[in-house]
């Protein structure tokens, strides 16, 4: 008997790792969204990358002027007049596996990353965006509404953060947003590899 109650826990506490795993790991579609709006934004396909963009949504572009990060909405996005204007949207390399595991970091005073490629880290919420409102209501008076913040976190909440990031300072940060049963670029991450500040 107490053989048997020893193995039914085993059982049941392999059964939710598994299912703990499982919770982990993306939907196909997921992946799959990944790598056409990556090859799309590598070849400057500006149709493709804007059938990303959500009509309702927009896409949020944050990056650094001056000592500040900012952020700037728009409805859609021109390789030929990138946001900000005066920082042009690079090339990047890839070989279009993406790798869902923790996150390189970028290091301002050799100017690498941790590692290179394209990865997702599903386990976690970046708040890079919430937090560059509150900072702009914080040190620059900004009078953000309370109502925008919420929405931005509760946007980040939804979000997945993918970096793709080569040897030679070529990369694409982003965000996708499940909205609507289909997943959306909702936010493009220039502040990270900015060390002007």
């Amino acid at each position: 008997m107490k053989k048997q109650k020893i193995k039914y826990h085993l059982s049941l506490l392999m059964g939710l790792s598994l299912l703990a795993c499982s919770a982990q790991l993306p939907p196909s579609d997921f992946e799959s969204a990944i790598v056409k709006l990556v090859t799309a934004f590598k070849e400057k396909d500006q149709a493709t990358v804007n059938g990303f963009v959500s009509k309702k949504q927009g896409v949020i572009i944050v990056f650094r002027f001056g000592i500040f990060d900012q952020y700037q909405k728009t409805a859609i996005l021109d390789f030929e007049t990138p946001v900000p204007d005066y920082f042009p949207y690079y090339d990047f390399s890839t070989d279009y596996r993406v790798s869902f595991e923790p996150l390189p970091s970028y290091d301002c005073e050799t100017f690498e990353w941790t590692k290179t490629g394209m990865y997702c880290d599903t386990t976690k919420t970046s708040h890079l965006l919430s937090k560059t409102a509150k900072n702009l209501n914080t040190y620059m008076d900004a009078n953000i509404s309370e109502k925008e913040i919420k929405s931005f976190e509760k946007l980040e909440k939804n979000s997945h953060r993918i970096v793709v990031c080569d040897r030679t300072e070529g990369e694409f940060i982003f965000y996708l947003t499940r909205l609507d049963k289909r997943w959306y670029l909702t936010l493009i991450d220039r502040v990270t590899t900015d060390c002007s500040s």
